[in-house]
């Protein structure tokens, strides 16, 4: 009798330490050592742990819940590799739920020493319920037979198969590629509006998407043999941490509604911390911009025509030809020209008024000759630069950074994502957040309009609204990132469609859709609105060109008011004092004669 119990205790042990053997050796094929490997178990002896350890040759991680509360939540985080030693079903529920398992899906091991068939099934289904589908069961049957079973989840018809799939001991890859066809299952996305990239049209109970990303999603659904299920809620708002400004695409993602996020974003803490990320393929630009320059000093353009690198030389020959015809009057044979009448003169002949100049001096008559003419080329290269000038404007200084245009302008528009760009700086105090992404058009349109309004947004939106000559670029821009795609943690199928995205990345079709597409919008872009058909024609002046002229015109009568004023002055000042000595001459002669 003690023999026979010997005999069965050396065939326990032998099975169980093949057992441990073989999940090591799966463990040594499957798992990366660069990378730790946690082994979990509850009430598994110690022993086994011990044996596993002693074959497995990478960085082990151990977490025995011996001594945790069954409804408390172990603060440690479950690696990508893991290891859980179980002896019933129950068992293996409870450390899962107990467990905080990472963001991406797990490759799992499960040990049990024996079990029966019916035991397996229920095993997958905890699986498959908490979302683990790249699992490898290790264990023996009742026969001390060493066994490994796995399951398919997608297969035609059943897009929840829990069917056990035994798995051959000498297998070149023990986890299987299950989702290189989904056999037609549901794949949800989580889809709104945001141009050029996708654009959500509801009709009826139907969902239509357009735009690049759009053909992204249905090229990728179409090589994974899935049906695309599109569910659009942007009139919604709810709450999350991902991002206010889009809070119902990762809102569908945490509380898994749907399986991947569109439109493609970049990456911040806060997303990067309730979704995964999948390939990058795009980048996305920020840019802040700020409503047009606005016109200032219309009224200089009246001498605009003078401001110029000849400017020197006008003046210049205008002093040389006063002095000139001076010292002609001065030193000449013939004074019939007073002196001070040379700059009146030069100034009426100047705007082309009569003026009679003609003296007995051959000298000053060609001086003023060759005067009119300098003039009259003068009044017609002047008249053509007027004309042109008219057109033009002058503008205020552009702004260049973002605290020049906290101080011009009203507002600081940006995505609570871009606000976050800014933590801990003056700057994030200042930021009117976007309540949701379509508020950025609006937004958008104010600053066309003129509103004084900063705004941090994407330069391919700004591009596709046909605003790039209606607003203006600070030089300053917020960042480039690169985006991709989120999907929801713990999704089953991540890797695959992060391999369709890189493969098709890779092979050129994104680049084709995204530039194929962009040309395309922009096109159509411009027929609506006719920018294709711009007149060439130059445009007649108006009333509003012409104000520099009624500024100048006022400016001269204020000059000439101004110049009347001093000449009474001057001439009662004048006529006082020519009164006074008339006065002291009279009373000398009175004295005199007295």
């Amino acid at each position: 009798m003690l023999l026979l119990l010997a005999l069965i205790i050396v065939i326990k042990h032998s099975s169980s330490t093949e057992v441990h053997n073989t999940a090591a050796v799966i463990a040594n094929q499957e798992f990366s050592p660069n990378y730790p490997t946690a082994v979990v178990w509850w009430e598994t002896a110690p022993e086994n742990i011990h044996h596993f350890s002693k074959v497995y040759k990478g960085l082990l991680v151990t977490l025995s819940l011996n001594y945790t509360n069954v409804n408390e939540t172990a603060l440690n985080t479950v690696y990508d590799q893991t290891v859980i030693y179980v002896k019933y079903v129950e068992e293996f529920s409870l450390i899962l739920k107990k467990l905080k398992l990472s963001l991406e899906p797990i490759q799992l091991i499960l040990v049990l020493i024996e079990v029966n068939e019916s035991s397996i099934t229920e095993l997958i289904q905890v699986a498959w319920k908490n979302e683990v589908a790249e699992i490898i069961i290790v264990t023996t049957n009742i026969k001390k037979e060493l066994s490994l079973y796995t399951f398919i989840p997608y297969t035609p018809g059943d897009c929840g198969n829990i069917t056990p799939v035994e798995v051959p001991v000498n297998v070149p890859s023990f986890f299987l590629r299950k989702f290189l066809n989904f056999n037609k299952c549901p794949l949800t996305l989580s889809a709104h509006t945001s141009m050029p990239y996708i654009k959500v049209i509801k009709e009826n109970d139907k969902i239509i998407l357009k735009g690049f990303e759009s053909d992204i999603i249905n090229l990728i659904v179409e090589r994974l043999n899935a049906t695309l299920v599109v569910i659009s809620n942007e009139e919604q708002e709810r709450d999350n941490i991902a991002n206010d400004s889009l809070k119902v695409g990762f809102s569908d993602l945490i509380s898994k509604v749907a399986d991947v996020m569109l439109p493609a974003v970049f990456v911040n803490k806060k997303r990067y911390s309730v979704a995964l990320t999948t390939y990058t393929y795009n980048d996305l630009t920020i840019v802040w911009i700020a409503p047009k320059q606005r016109v200032i000093y219309a009224w200089a353009k009246l001498i605009l025509p003078f401001i110029s690198r000849i400017t020197p030389l006008i003046i210049l020959t205008i002093l040389c030809f006063i002095a000139v015809v001076k010292l002609i009057i001065r030193f000449g044979r013939y004074h019939e020209l007073k002196e001070k009448t040379v700059i009146f003169q030069s100034f009426t002949i100047l705007l082309g008024l009569q003026t009679k100049f003609e003296t007995k001096c051959w000298l000053n008559n060609t001086t003023y000759v060759l005067w009119v003419w300098y003039c009259f080329l003068i009044r017609i290269a002047y008249q053509g630069d007027l004309i042109n000038g008219l057109h033009k404007v002058i503008l205020e200084p552009p702004i260049r950074t973002v605290n020049d245009g906290l101080q011009i302008l009203d507002e600081v528009v940006a995505s609570a994502a871009i606000q976050e760009l800014y933590k801990n700086t003056s700057l994030e105090e200042q930021f009117n957040v976007l309540a949701k992404p379509s508020d950025s058009e609006a937004y958008l349109k104010n600053i066309v309009d003129g509103a004084r309004i900063l705004l941090a947004e994407d330069y391919i939106n700004v591009k596709s609204h046909g605003y790039l000559d209606k607003v203006q670029f600070l030089e300053e821009s917020v960042v480039r990132l690169p985006a991709c795609i989120f999907v929801r943690a713990r999704w089953p199928g991540v890797d695959e469609f992060r391999r369709k995205i890189m493969e098709f990345h890779q092979h050129g079709f994104f680049g084709y859709y995204y530039y194929q597409y962009k040309d395309r919008h922009y096109r159509r872009y411009e027929r609506t609105n006719g920018s294709l058909t711009k007149e060439r024609s130059t445009k007649p002046l108006t009333v509003a060109s012409l104000s520099s002229l009624f500024y100048g015109l006022l400016m001269a009568y204020f000059i000439c008011f101004i110049v009347f004023c001093m000449e009474i002055i001057w001439f009662k000042t004048k006529a006082s004092r020519k009164n006074l000595m008339v006065k002291r001459q009279n009373i000398k002669v009175t004295f005199i004669e007295g």
